[in-house]
This record gives C-alpha cells, sequence and structure tokens, in this order.
C-alpha cells in the first residue's frame, strides 16, 4: 500500500504533470487578476468608486469625532463600527491596486 501522505516520498510521473498543470492553471488566474485590477483601475467608474469611498470614510470618521456619548462603552462599540466599516472601504479600495501590482512583482 502507499501511503499519498509522505512528504518525502518519491511522486510518480503523473503526479508531478498533474502538479504542474496545477501549477499553470494557477499563474493563469493570478495574471488574469493582474490583469482585471490593472483594468478596473483605470476605469473611471473605479475612479468614482474610489472617490465616493473616501467620502464614506471621511463621513465615519466625522461621525466619530461628533461622538459625545458620555457611555463609555456605547462610545467604544460605536467607534469599532465606525473603524470597522472604514477599514472594509480601505480593503476594497487597496485591493484592485494591490492585484495590479502582482504583475510588476
Amino acid at each position: 500500500m502507499v501511503n499519498n501522505n509522505d512528504p518525502f516520498r518519491t511522486k510518480s510521473k503523473k503526479e508531478i504533470e498533474q502538479e504542474l498543470v496545477e501549477a499553470k492553471r494557477i499563474a493563469d488566474k493570478i495574471a488574469d487578476t493582474v490583469k482585471k485590477a490593472q483594468t478596473c483601475l483605470a476605469s473611471t467608474d473605479f475612479t468614482k468608486y474610489r472617490d465616493s469611498a473616501q467620502g464614506a470614510i471621511d463621513g465615519l470618521l466625522n461621525l466619530m469625532l461628533m461622538n459625545q456619548d458620555m457611555e463609555p462603552l456605547r462610545f467604544a462599540f460605536f467607534a469599532k463600527a465606525c473603524l470597522a466599516k472604514i477599514d472594509v472601504f480601505k480593503q476594497m479600495m487597496e485591493m484592485p491596486e494591490k492585484d495590479a501590482k502582482r504583475g510588476n512583482v
């Protein structure tokens, strides 16, 4: 019986070929993602989206600054909720830029 879980075993020719096919498939997906990210960044729609997201971030920061709740827990939970939303907006804005740069690495 062959133990396929042994990382030190000699791989068969078929296993090596399958790994090469899988590696090529993954490389193609990465290249496709890079191309789509570059197209996205060049789009006027993405520019509008980025401006809108930045406006939302600015609005959330203003809400946090205006928060006058004297109850510490409510104040903290409100601030944490705003920060979580800001984090999501920032990630959504930065993800295409990171993907587009992968092609330049």
